[in-house]
């Protein structure tokens, strides 16, 4: 049986949070960060998320606890809700 690449590893690395978490809920200010996937804990709204190569948007919308939202994300802030990032 072959071992896992580099990349492999860190990737399965970040996805089961060997590479560190961050628990985000609402403040006056954004959080700032590389992460590669958001879980939501409690509904949340998002008034900022900066996502590197993606269209469109979901702030301003209520998503629902159990939601993971994946990709590379730099900035997040939330009106409503606690999430937990997951360090890149």
């Amino acid at each position: 049986m072959q071992g896992l690449t580099y990349e492999e590893a860190d990737a399965l690395n970040a996805a089961l949070g060997q590479n560190g978490i961050v628990n985000m809920s609402t403040t006056a200010s954004a959080f700032s960060g590389n992460w590669v996937a958001l879980q939501v804990l409690n509904d949340a709204t998002f008034t900022t998320l900066t996502e590197s190569n993606s269209t469109g948007s979901i702030t301003g919308n209520s998503i629902p606890a159990g939601v993971v939202l994946f990709g590379q994300f730099s900035v997040v802030q939330i009106s409503s809700g606690i999430i937990r990032g997951y360090n890149l």
